[in-house]
């Protein structure tokens, strides 16, 4: 899946803003003063532009992320033909909101900005005027799955098929306890830790090579701490084997691998302080040392290619002040090192044929915030052309990634990646700088995660422990929505609300007392419908839909925590709907739970009173009212689920407790009246359930959160009434949000599940979960999943405590 997260996410917004009729992001940077052409710059280099502005509504949003005072340029001029005001696009200006008497095209005013009312004004170009703060309209940024490699400080990544299967694997060192994590790709995007291998002390460097000889991936890993280089043998089952250990000089910082003699076997280069280690591979897996280069200063990091074309591995190598080239004599000897470039802060390199020309290029990351690309030729390397990066850049990647055919390149900055679209020896920004799943990204490795046209990126997350995938795509690097919803949604419903056969979504805000309704357009985005202010003071948590009075048409039930006490809202079928109908509970309502539980085809409320000890029933009289019985279950119930456990047509609830480490199971007698519950122990208290045939025995089973171990347990269903002994699968921290439903197509059900900053989803393999993790920035209480934009998968909503709902778009 390819999945976004939030609006301005990575550039170093002051504050941005989404409006929720476009999906249109607006990211302003405060106190910055530019010319147009500056603005209109530092935009494009951030994926995006000056804000063109087709609506009224685009209009605040874009405004209300302008610092009090600060007056921005607006992406429009008038410099081609004076008096024809269009936008930076062609557009001519179809909405506009200029000051009365404005234009007036005084003094050469070409350029418009907005005043410090919100108004617009044309003024000089130059901002010479008074332009104060940048404001930029964005992609909205995105999201990325991050997978475990069993480990600390992921810090390198290398890929390869090391199983065999014709996906690429993953292999990452983690500093923190010396290992190196094997992640084995499944083809669709996902990952599993397959085990993790001892290697010398600080590992910093990896690369692949077949250094035997045997017809499968081995590893060299480079240990800066223990000064050696440590190999690991693979097999055709993609486990790993200990092999020679090969000492290198005290401050080594980077590894290539290529066949520098000419002798048909991979030879290793390893850069350190002031020079290069050559070892030369004698085919069997072994390395001896083999002479080394002296070079000026500490090189950050080393790569091989044949430069000149003459047959012979040449080295390139950036240090913190020059970019160094060393040629290739043959024979595994080389020249002297030429400066190709003086510049500061350079690290990563990539060696690619950038321009289709059939000569070997370089990309260069370095510290002024851009990407030096040197297009190679018969003469060596011409005059650097700049790429500017938002941040400072530690690494660089080439590939396809968006499957246009032309080799493209892409920036990391720490915990975010640009992409910049080749069109011959051009490179532009292109669509929205992405989340790397992780922070501290200070490496990546092409690979194709997900089969399609387009290359991917794996990323070496180095304070998260974690490899992030960034997909890419016929749109570039691709993610989702942020919609507004109050100051902090707590939960989300997704339903047909206005009977146009699309699924629209419904978001509760507890602190501004409402229901945000939003409809789901042709196109498939979604524009608001409905605010449904409730009783204040109500605190209303949770929400869900049904057909509460049987006319047809979807009514929405919110759960009031302090008033005890439930609101029907009857849908008119429109997107719109009436006044709250209260109906009381028993004190703290929770996470409620729809069922027919006395047989009369309407659908009763189940809600679990958290002070109150019980679960109060809610049976349905047909009008959006409710009478009300309260069933004793155990201490602090936080959840509920409902269906048949024991196979005899009546529904049943499983409880899930804050108060206790268990779940407990009441059998329906079909009447609103229960059996005493059966108690079914778990590893932590929990705050959420969700009920599903996890191993399509075709028996129910159940899912629980553990909160605070950061696991779901599993209780498998006999379909008698009983569960089996729990497991545990690892999920995100404060896992608070659970889904189970097919995600994926495969029809097996999957689990959604919302932690403190992020959504695990957990892939149902028929015999294990397969995790996969992607950032939403706040801690979720609530996950919603629906086709949200008709593209026939399905898409996961979470609430969380920030201003807006995260809406994570499938892209399977």
């Amino acid at each position: 899946a390819n999945c976004r997260l939030t609006c301005g996410s990575g550039t170093g917004a002051d504050r941005a803003t989404v409006d929720a009729a476009s999906g249109h992001c607006f990211a302003a940077f405060d106190g910055v003063q530019h010319s147009y052409q500056e603005a209109a710059a530092m935009c494009a280099a951030l994926g995006g532009h000056l804000p063109t502005i087709t609506s009224e509504s685009e209009d605040d949003a874009a405004f209300a992320a302008v610092r009090a005072g600060d007056t921005p340029w607006l992406g429009a001029d008038d410099i081609a033909v004076e008096g024809a005001f269009h936008w930076t696009t062609g557009e001519p200006l179809g909405y506009s909101n200029f000051d009365p008497g404005k234009p007036d095209n005084a003094g050469n005013a070409d350029c418009v900005q907005y005043l410090a009312d919100g108004a617009w004004s044309d003024a000089g170009c130059s901002g010479a005027g008074g332009v104060a703060g940048t404001l930029c309209e964005l992609e909205l940024a995105a999201a990325t799955p991050a997978f475990a490699t069993g480990g600390g400080g992921t810090k390198a990544v290398a890929v390869a098929d090391v199983n065999g299967d014709g996906y690429g694997d993953v292999a990452a060192i983690n500093p923190a306890n010396n290992t190196v994590g094997i992640l084995l790709g499944n083809g669709a995007g996902g990952f599993v830790l397959q085990a993790t291998y001892a290697t010398g002390n600080g590992p910093a460097a990896v690369a692949t090579g077949d250094f035997d000889r045997d017809g499968h991936p081995d590893l060299a890993v480079l240990n800066a701490t223990a000064n050696t280089v440590s190999i690991l043998r693979g097999s055709a089952s993609g486990a790993f084997t200990a092999g020679a250990t090969v000492g290198v000089a005290s401050g080594s910082t980077s590894l290539a691998v290529a066949d520098f003699d000419q002798d048909g076997v991979l030879d290793l280069a390893v850069a350190a302080s002031a020079t290069v280690r050559l070892l030369h591979g004698n085919g069997a897996g072994g390395f001896t040392a083999a002479g080394s280069l002296a070079i000026t200063g500490v090189p950050a990091s080393i790569a091989a290619g044949d430069f000149d074309h003459d047959g012979k591995v040449d080295l390139v190598l950036t240090t913190p002040l020059a970019v160094l080239v060393v040629m290739g004599t043959g024979g595994g000897l080389f020249g002297l090192p030429v400066t190709l470039a003086v510049s500061t802060g350079n690290r990563g390199i990539a060696v690619a044929d950038l321009d289709g020309d059939g000569n070997l290029d370089l990309a260069i990351a370095n510290g002024a915030a851009t990407v030096s690309v040197f297009f190679g030729g018969a003469g060596g390397f011409g005059a650097p052309t700049s790429l500017t990066v938002a941040g400072t850049p530690l690494a660089v990647v080439a590939g396809d990634f968006d499957g246009d055919g032309a080799t493209d390149l892409v920036a990391l900055t720490g915990g975010t990646a640009t992409l910049f679209h080749r069109t011959g020896r051009t490179f532009t920004p292109a669509g929205p700088i992405v989340a790397t799943g992780g922070s501290g990204a200070t490496a990546a490795a092409v690979i194709n995660a997900n089969a399609d046209a387009a290359a991917d990126l794996v990323v070496a997350n180095a304070t998260s422990a974690t490899a992030g995938l960034v997909l890419g795509g016929a749109g570039g690097l691709a993610g989702a929505r942020a919609l507004p919803a109050g100051t902090g949604s707590t939960s989300s419903v997704s339903g047909d609300f206005n009977q146009d056969g699309r699924a629209d979504l419904a978001i509760v805000d507890p602190a501004a007392n409402a229901v945000f309704v939003f409809v789901q357009t042709p196109a498939g985005t979604l524009v608001p419908s409905a605010t449904i202010t409730l009783v204040s003071g109500g605190n209303a948590t949770y929400i869900l839909t049904a057909d509460f009075n049987s006319d047809g048409k979807l009514d929405l039930l919110v759960v009031n925590t302090s008033f005890q006490s439930v609101s029907v809202l009857l849908g008119a079928g429109n997107g719109t709907f009436g006044a709250p109908l209260n109906t009381g509970t028993a004190q703290s309502p929770r996470r409620p739970a729809l069922g027919d539980f006395d047989g009369d085809g309407r659908l009763d409320v189940a809600v679990p009173s958290a002070t109150g000890n019980v679960v109060s029933i809610l049976s349905n009289t047909g009008s959006g009212r409710f009478g009300r019985s309260d069933v004793a279950v155990g201490t602090a119930p936080s959840a509920v689920v409902v269906g048949d456990f024991n196979g005899d047509g009546k529904k049943d609830m499983a409880v899930a407790f804050t108060g206790e480490a268990d779940v407990k199971l009441l059998i329906g007698h079909g009447d609103s009246t229960f059996s005493a519950a059966a108690v079914f122990p778990v590893v932590a208290a929990g705050q959420a359930i969700a009920a599903g045939d996890f191993d399509g025995d075709g028996k129910l089973d159940v899912a629980v959160t553990n909160t605070s171990t950061a696991t779901v347990s599993l209780l498998r269903g006999t379909g008698t009434g009983s569960f089996a002994a729990a497991t545990t699968v690892a999920v995100g921290s404060q896992p608070a949000a659970l889904a189970a439903v097919d995600l994926d197509g495969d029809t097996r059900t999957d689990l959604v599940v919302g932690g403190s900053s992020d959504i695990t989803v957990l892939h149902n393999s028929g015999t294990a979960f397969v995790a996969s993790s992607f950032g939403v920035g706040a801690p979720v209480s609530w996950v919603c999943v629906a086709d949200l934009d008709r593209d026939g998968h399905l898409d996961v909503t979470a609430s969380t405590s920030a201003p807006f709902v995260t809406t994570l778009y499938s892209a399977r």
